[in-house]
């Protein structure tokens, strides 16, 4: 999957800057599938899946990161669910951090 991120000149006033896109391989199509956007911007953040006790991802969490269309570092937190490709806002954590460092995260 890719959320996000910027393109060549991130962050230089002559570009577009940060992007809500999201997509998803499908493997046995080896074709990438467009999913519904993030609700904001991240660039430079944290990407993880969030797994069942089987293994099985159920959502995936976006943190931080940095928002370059505002040029300000982000708190937010953004989830998918994988099962409705709903989108739904986490909690803030309270600062801001541009490069989050989650580890794969489990319940």
């Amino acid at each position: 999957m890719v959320f996000g991120g910027c393109n060549t000149g991130c962050g230089k006033a002559t570009f577009p800057k940060t992007a809500r896109v999201a997509y998803k391989l499908d493997i046995g199509l080896m074709a990438w599938r467009e999913l519904p956007p993030m609700p904001r911007a991240h660039a430079d953040h944290e990407c993880e899946a969030v797994r069942d006790r089987n293994g099985v991802a159920k959502s995936v969490v976006i943190a931080g990161g940095r928002d370059f269309n505002a040029e300000r570092d982000l708190s937010t937190v953004d989830i998918l669910d994988l099962a409705t490709l709903k989108w739904t806002a986490g909690t803030d954590p309270g600062f801001t951090n541009n490069h989050y460092n989650y580890k794969d995260l489990s319940y």
